[in-house]
């Protein structure tokens, strides 16, 4: 194959890709006389992409996002027994999609293999593992793979971040954000939801109002519908509906069935 018709091949794809037609995308992948890393990659991202945005979506429809996760993990497999040498961002995507499967013990099988070849200490694979342990409830091996970034970035104290409160340790929660604005590492919209929400966990009223106010008359970051839902859930489970109904009503907004959901005795 010569360079042009090879550059050819591998931009249809991508366009394929990101159009959200996976399925022409491997018959066309399928089709390739010759198979490099991008290719491999960008199916694999195809695939850990329409998995994302079915869980993003919270659609019922576990068959699909199980099949387009499967997929990314059996390209990644492909790709360790082909000729062609995976790279970080297939490791990215391999480990993302184990953690979006909850399936703990490919996680740490393809993080051992990160490690024979030399990735953990990549910010994107970092970042990775940290989410899918997460993920899985890790979080002894979340905060290892954390501490083992030598720069960790946003993406990093996020990622612990939200692990901790996805998983109910709202007080470690709260000491990691503190810790992040000490640190001065940017925060944005994904850190205020986790600190919300470890604010529900952990009862804390007047921490979760104080937040809820900083981020947007300090950090410049304006509350979007879930945000309100956090801090109308911890003002709800305190009992302070009064308190709640008032935030619904200044949103700027049109409050969702989320947000109402959370105060839904009133």
């Amino acid at each position: 194959m010569n360079s042009y018709d090879f550059i050819s091949w591998t931009a249809i794809l991508a366009v394929y890709v990101a159009n959200k037609v996976v399925e022409e995308a491997r018959s066309m992948f399928d089709r390739m006389p010759e198979k490099n890393l991008i290719a491999w990659n960008t199916m694999m991202f195809g695939y850990l992409q329409n998995g994302k945005i079915l869980e993003d979506k919270s659609q019922n429809n576990s068959r699909n996002l199980t099949f387009f996760l499967d997929d990314a993990l059996m390209f990644f497999c492909d790709l360790v027994r082909s000729e062609v040498s995976p790279d970080h961002f297939s490791y990215n995507c391999a480990i993302t999609a184990c953690g979006l499967s909850g399936a703990m013990g490919q996680v740490a099988a393809v993080h051992c293999q990160a490690l024979k070849f030399g990735f953990e200490s990549d910010v994107g694979v970092g970042n990775a593992l940290i989410s899918a342990y997460g993920k899985c409830g890790s979080l002894l091996e979340a905060e290892r793979s954390f501490k083992s970034l030598n720069t960790p970035d946003m993406i990093s104290w996020n990622a612990l971040l939200t692990a901790y409160s996805q998983n109910g340790q709202g007080n470690e929660a709260l000491v990691l954000f503190d810790e992040m604005r000490r640190s001065g590492v940017e925060l944005n919209n994904v850190t205020f939801v986790s600190v919300l929400s470890a604010c529900c966990y952990t009862g804390e009223i007047k921490k979760g109002q104080f937040y809820f106010e900083i981020m947007e008359n300090i950090y410049d970051i304006h509350p979007t519908r879930e945000h309100y839902a956090c801090i109308v859930d911890l003002l709800g489970r305190a009992g302070l509906l009064c308190e709640a109904e008032a935030i619904i009503k200044k949103m700027p907004i049109d409050p969702d069935l989320t947000v109402w959901g959370h105060c839904s005795s009133l």
